[in-house]
């Protein structure tokens, strides 16, 4: 068995030709090297002596808060055949990545379908015995213009977060913090405080792809922020609604159904025919939201993390 990494762009293909989905993981990484998000050293096979393919992930340093990176920060599992040959790759690439902690993602849409529920057990399996450990379960969500585009009520006013100090915004994520039962929320608290979370976050919605009034702050007839809304696009193309929440003192009024309301219509006026996202499995409150604005459950993501051992 041989393990090396891609020669360069032209051997994409065959680095994916064991994805469930070979085109959309060819655009992918493809685009993650023209980005300079990864590298040909971290697009990494296993294989047999004569070329044929057992296991292969991609690495990428990708951050929203600034430049790629120059250790990995995620990676991707494109497929395998030989469960201890991704094990064996991906355990061996970690140790030799430089980086602290990387994370993965395995997300399946329509979980009904007997073949996605076995990729899923599968991909679960490698990064569990490579000792990634599970942060969250998440559920996709997805809009489709079949749907009908909801509409604001008129209860709040939306005002381009670009127009606020940068210190009104951040106090205003922080205050969708405080209370929140979001995995990501919280733990980023645990780790940096109230403000420092709330200053990171902004940052990721600072560095997406949007327009000025895609993200916005809702107000009352006071004037009084009340939360926020940002739609984006995702890998340059795709229509997300990236980020929603209501402070914590103006929840239980609807707001987020204004707010998702806003955030969902914005994006359908530039044309969009979907729509995705995620919450928390766990967050009955936002799914029930999301619901409400003609979002289906379309599948499930779980969240990993590899942390390097201190000893």
């Amino acid at each position: 068995m041989i393990f090396r990494s891609i020669a360069g762009p032209a051997e994409v293909e065959h680095l994916v030709s064991l994805s469930h989905k070979r085109e959309v993981s060819a655009r992918w990484v493809s685009g993650l090297l023209e980005r300079g998000e990864s590298r040909p050293a971290w697009c990494r096979l296993a294989e047999l002596p004569g070329g044929d393919p057992l296991a292969a992930h991609a690495f990428d340093s990708f951050s929203m808060e600034g430049p790629p990176r120059a250790v990995p920060a995620f990676v991707t599992l494109l497929g395998h055949v030989d469960h201890d040959a991704a094990v064996a790759l991906l355990r061996g690439d970690l140790d030799g990545s430089g980086a602290e902690a990387v994370e993965a993602r395995v997300t399946v849409y329509r979980d009904d379908s007997p073949s996605l529920a076995a990729l899923r057990e599968a991909q679960v399996g490698v990064l569990a015995a490579a000792g990634f450990a599970l942060l969250v379960d998440r559920v996709q969500l997805e809009w489709s213009s079949a749907a009908p585009v909801p509409r604001p009520s008129g209860l709040l006013g939306f005002r381009p977060a670009s127009t606020f100090p940068s210190r009104e915004v951040v106090e205003v994520f922080a205050g969708v913090g405080d209370g929140s039962v979001d995995s990501g929320m919280v733990s980023g608290r645990s780790a940096l405080g109230r403000e420092g979370e709330a200053e990171r976050r902004l940052g990721y919605a600072t560095h997406r792809r949007h327009e000025d009034a895609w993200f916005v702050v809702g107000v009352d007839p006071a004037g009084e922020p009340v939360g926020f809304v940002q739609s984006a696009l995702a890998d340059g193309e795709h229509p997300i609604l990236a980020e929603i929440g209501v402070i914590e003192r103006y929840r239980g009024r609807r707001y987020v159904d204004e707010l998702l309301a806003y955030g969902t219509g914005v994006l359908a006026e530039h044309g969009a025919d979907r729509i995705a996202s995620t919450t928390d499995v766990a967050n009955r409150g936002m799914r029930g939201a999301f619901a409400r604005a003609g979002y289906a459950e379309s599948g499930s993501r779980s969240d990993f993390r590899w942390q390097r051992s201190a000893v």
